[in-house]
């Protein structure tokens, strides 16, 4: 869990440099002077579709142990920040084949809620690019989802 921890720290400092009020486990204080910022409003997003659940993962080494970069992983939940405006992370452990060559890597789990299925796709395939993966498979539900404390069921 150390890495995914601490590239989120990271991204929280970014986030909190740009004026962003961080709160929760990687709360930042006196980032933000009352009243410099607006309300949070929905983002502006391309015109979204049906909402969806989308999961991934990311690896935090190449094929050959090294760890990438922690900028490298940053940017990869930056772009994931500013284009669904937010995620949920985890770590896991990830086993597989291939050529006759098997893979243990640790991972960063990644479960975003959307409405952009094209962006979604174009961003993994950056990232899968980026990190030199031959593929990154992306898991799609749609599902209900119940909000407890608000009115009503949100349809995903």
């Amino acid at each position: 869990m150390t890495r995914t921890l601490e590239v989120l720290d990271a991204l929280a400092d970014v986030l909190a440099a740009k004026g962003i009020e961080i709160r929760g486990a990687f709360a930042r204080s006196g980032v933000v002077i009352a009243g410099s910022r607006e309300p949070s409003t929905p983002r502006d997003r391309p015109s979204e579709g049906e909402k969806f659940v989308g999961h991934f993962a990311i690896p935090t080494t190449d094929n050959r142990g090294n760890p990438f970069p922690s900028s490298m992983l940053l940017s990869i939940l930056l772009d994931l920040y500013e284009l669904a405006g937010g995620a949920s992370f985890h770590e896991t452990v990830g086993l597989w084949e291939d050529e006759g060559v098997c893979y243990i890597d640790l991972l960063i789990g990644i479960e975003v809620w959307s409405g952009d299925r094209a962006g979604l796709v174009t961003l993994i395939e950056k990232v899968r690019a980026l990190l030199r993966q031959k593929s990154i498979p992306l898991r799609i539900e749609r599902s209900e989802f119940v909000w407890i404390g608000q009115a009503s069921a949100v349809n995903l």
